[in-house]
């Protein structure tokens, strides 16, 4: 008598209940679906039944849903039908609600659901288009072909074959689970087909990577009547994008405007991104900056700004990235590593400065960029600070990390703290190693260079180069033609003929005399600044015909200016 006690303290002047799952639920209803879920048998049951008889909030459909739920635990389903028959409430409302549910329930799962629908089939309660939706819903969260079968089936069997928002929903399902077959074979067979039923298969072939027959069903779309919206848009522009197919992307954009479609947001996005993708640079920026939504996609300007960056138009990307409103991290780091690697290294620890004034925390790509920065420019002071950044952080010292620090010290000529770093680096590799034999060949430490490349774990043909670049800088070709023979036999092939035939010119020829070289492969622009440098250290014209071009080095400039 205490839960009775305790339940008539509850206000009987309750509003009519409503079925909408989203209503507020009033603490009397509350109180009494928490007294439900507590009950483990009839005999508490009975007085929690007789107060929602007396006020009347039988009637309410959750609670209707949660003695429903009870009854179920018990498996006692003639004391349930006996009681909902004394009801105005329809049985299959009832269990529709159940059903919503335990489908809104975070702790449920869609099992429980399909263990209600089979109830709801036992024990002959009628399933209608609701009913259908709740389980298709629950195929989506948990998708199961033999239960996606099973629904299907017994909703053609119930007659909703031809209701169209229930295709579109069982479209959507095999959709989701990319069952083109399924998809295909509903949308031929149903005629009644509306811009959801075309979205729902052209978002399918899209998904499942088929971007140009996705393309081909837009003709077919307009042919059947069907007018597209933002959505149908925005799946075809995707596949333009990924075919790079810049005159049908046009031709859609073309359309939308003319049909006033919304092209804001995740269209506008789109748009944008397959202009980018296609190389039309410019016309992606004009159509981002023409808009005014704060909606758009900061992705979206920071790959544009990469797409000037990448192209080496950096002051196009500046002013893209100064009128940026929502700058992230990727938008800053996209910025400073597109000076980098254009050669505007003060313009790059600059922009890293004003970064921190914006108290924009910088992770480990964006420190290895200025890192990188400070050792081209050899500004050890402010590299050492960019260290602290590393160490301040908690960030773990190893692979890039670590092997960009070496590197860093070894062009500051800061070799005890490159070999220290080297010495504590986990999982060293060769870029390791050859960042500190670097380090040496700078510094002239020519000794301990030599020292330290026999005892390298590993070398590759930059360890090798490196090397023989060092002997040529000094002057010890004998040393030079020493390691070319041993590298010939080493499993590395060597691309340092033409340093060595400059090498041999240098030692057999008259101090007046040009050396002349042929070479069948294109020079790298490590050989090309050696040259240049040989040419001036030893005041010799080398001319040198590759396959592209002949090159004229002479008082440590050459002929190509630069450019082949």
């Amino acid at each position: 008598m205490a839960t009775i006690a305790h339940l008539s303290t509850i206000s009987s002047s309750i509003p009519s209940p409503t079925v909408k799952a989203t209503r507020s639920i009033s603490d009397p209803t509350q109180q009494c679906i928490s007294f439900l879920r507590s009950c483990s048998n009839t005999k508490q049951f009975h007085p929690i039944h007789a107060h929602l008889i007396t006020t009347n909030l039988i009637r309410d459909p959750l609670i209707a849903s949660q003695i429903l739920q009870f009854f179920i635990s018990i498996k006692d389903m003639d004391y349930a039908r006996l009681i909902f028959s004394q009801q105005c409430m329809p049985e299959t409302e009832t269990w529709n609600t159940l059903l919503e549910n335990q489908l809104q329930d975070q702790d449920g799962c869609p099992k429980q659901v399909f263990l209600t629908y089979y109830q709801m089939v036992c024990q002959g309660i009628m399933l209608d288009i609701t009913t259908f939706h709740f389980l298709l819903h629950a195929c989506c969260k948990d998708f199961d072909i033999l239960q996606a079968s099973e629904v299907q089936g017994r909703m053609m069997k119930s007659g909703y074959g031809i209701s169209r928002s229930l295709n579109n929903n069982l479209m959507g399902m095999y959709s989701k689970d990319g069952r083109l077959k399924e998809v295909r074979q509903l949308f031929e067979n149903f005629p009644d087909r509306d811009v959801i039923t075309w979205n729902t298969v052209i978002s399918c072939y899209v998904r499942l990577g088929l971007f140009r027959e996705a393309l081909d069903l837009f003709g077919k779309m307009l042919a059947d009547g069907i007018k597209p919206d933002k959505i149908t848009m925005i799946s075809l522009v995707s596949a333009c994008s990924k075919l790079r197919d810049l005159k049908m992307g046009e031709n859609l954009h073309l359309y939308a405007e003319e049909n006033g479609l919304d092209t804001s947001g995740s269209l506008l996005n789109c748009l944008v991104d397959m202009y980018i993708k296609c190389g039309e640079m410019r016309k992606a920026f004009k159509l981002l900056g023409s808009s005014e939504s704060e909606t758009t996609d900061v992705v979206l300007w920071t790959t544009l700004i990469s797409g000037f960056v990448k192209i080496g138009d950096l002051t196009a990307a500046r002013h893209l990235f100064n009128q940026t409103r929502k700058k992230n991290l990727i938008s800053w780091t996209t910025m400073i590593s597109g000076y980098v690697q254009g050669g505007f290294y003060s313009k790059s620890l600059e922009l890293f400065r004003e970064m921190r004034l914006e108290n924009v925390r910088p992770d480990e790509v964006a420190l290895l960029t200025v890192i990188s920065a400070c050792a081209h420019m050899e500004y050890s002071i402010l590299g050492r600070s960019i260290h602290g950044l590393v160490v301040k952080y908690g960030m773990i010292i190893d692979g890039f990390l670590g092997n960009s620090l070496i590197d860093l010290y070894s062009k500051c000529k800061q070799l005890d703290l490159a070999n220290k770093i080297l010495e504590q680096l986990p999982g060293k590799n060769v870029v390791s190693w050859n960042s500190m034999l670097d380090g040496y060949c700078r510094s002239g430490e020519i000794e301990k260079a030599r020292i330290f490349f026999e005892k390298m774990p590993e070398k590759d043909e930059v360890s090798w180069n490196t090397m023989m670049n060092c002997y040529t800088k000094f002057r010890l070709f004998e040393d030079m033609f020493d390691l070319f023979r041993e590298m010939q036999g080493s499993k590395v092939k060597p691309n340092s003929l033409t340093l060595l035939a400059v090498a041999f010119g240098l030692i057999t020829t008259p101090t007046k005399t040009p050396i002349r070289i042929v070479n069948n492969l294109r020079m790298c622009s490590d050989c090309h600044s050696d040259m240049k440098m040989i040419s001036q250290a030893y005041d010799k014209e080398i001319v040198l015909r590759e396959n592209f071009r002949f090159h004229r080095f002479q008082y440590g400039s050459c002929s190509c200016n630069g450019h082949w």
